[in-house]
């Protein structure tokens, strides 16, 4: 065999067999499936994209009306980005990392003191930072898109983004289920794990919770004594939450606590420590610092956030009329022929 047969099979024959038995559920798709100025859709982007959302068996096993729906919407997913990314590059806008990072700073300046700590505690049980998180998603194609859309939205319709307030006023009353604010406690803890032995004996599991009550009683009693709560919880806590001062968050009911720790976090006034509470894997002494009863965010708070969900509103309808306007003048042409009902055949020419 020479070094071009080599070559032939390695880098072209074998990837072109291999991708021709990944999408073959596209096998009835045209190269290129769509066209239309300056813009040509292969199969293999359609491929790609489709793939991208489920694995190739999912396809396989549609049926033939729902197999055309998906190749038909990721046709016109494929066409639209394309049209709108040269609308990007003839009014030359871009959109950087950097943008969306003072972006998201922005939103997050935004959001009801309620709704930040809930954001803070979802990144916690993720074990994530809310800068990692910022920069995560600046990182991320899809926002760094949405992005450019709004500039160029923006740009081809001046002053549609102007929200006032009688529009915002409507939608608060229309939405108020959207604000209400269930009660919630911000709670500090001092955990104690017993460590139980995954295989132990009952002695040696009982041995284990009986040491790690003890440790619970001896710090009740200094904190009884005038010891500082957050100092107990640096130096006696076993929950990561010790470097915060056994700050743990904002809870609702039903969010994650254990069923006696939330009857007594939910009882106890605004400022008390709690006795120690038994849990299934130990014991802990909590701190309800905030106690924040049900109700409803007040229209001033939550205005903000009223006026970014409408504008994303007219972000959207103003895209698809300008998507429309834009795929007449572009003379898209799908290439792509849905295939015959079933029972039918197609009339012979």
């Amino acid at each position: 065999m020479t070094k071009f047969s080599v070559w032939l099979i390695l880098f072209v024959i074998t990837p072109l067999l291999a991708a021709g038995t990944n999408d073959d559920f596209l096998k009835n798709v045209p190269d290129p499936a769509a066209r239309f100025a300056n813009g040509i859709i292969f199969r293999r982007q359609l491929s790609k994209l489709l793939l991208s959302e489920h694995p190739a068996e999912y396809y396989r096993k549609l049926a033939p009306e729902t197999l055309d729906f998906e190749i038909r919407r990721g046709l016109d997913a494929l066409i639209a980005r394309r049209l709108l990314e040269n609308q990007f590059q003839e009014a030359g806008i871009t959109a950087t990392s950097a943008e969306v990072v003072v972006r998201l700073q922005e939103l997050y300046r935004r959001l009801t003191p309620s709704q930040r700590k809930m954001l803070d505690n979802n990144l916690k049980l993720r074990n994530q930072t809310l800068t990692a998180y910022t920069e995560e998603t600046a990182q991320d194609s899809e926002t760094i898109f949405r992005l450019k859309l709004r500039k160029l939205i923006e740009l081809r319709y001046p002053g549609k983004f102007d929200i006032d307030a009688a529009t915002c006023e409507e939608y608060y009353r229309n939405h108020q289920d959207r604000f209400h604010t269930p009660e919630a406690v911000d709670l500090s803890r001092i955990y104690f794990d017993a460590k139980k032995p995954p295989n132990g004996s009952p002695e040696q599991i009982q041995k284990a919770d009986a040491q790690a009550a003890k440790r619970a009683e001896t710090v009740y009693a200094l904190l009884k004594k005038g010891l500082a709560f957050e100092f107990a919880a640096a130096r006696f806590s076993d929950c990561p939450s010790r470097t915060e001062g056994g700050h743990i968050g904002t809870f609702i009911r039903r969010s994650g606590l254990e069923k006696n720790e939330e009857q007594i976090a939910f009882e106890l006034p605004e400022g008390s420590v709690s006795e120690i509470i038994p849990l299934t894997t130990g014991y802990e002494i909590i701190r309800v610092n905030r106690h924040s009863p049900e109700g409803y965010s007040p229209l001033a708070e939550v205005k903000p956030l009223i006026v970014e969900e409408l504008q994303n509103e007219r972000l959207d309808q103003l895209a698809t009329r300008l998507l429309s306007k834009t795929r007449h003048q572009a003379k898209v042409v799908i290439l792509y022929q849905s295939p015959a009902p079933a029972g039918k055949t197609e009339a012979a020419p």
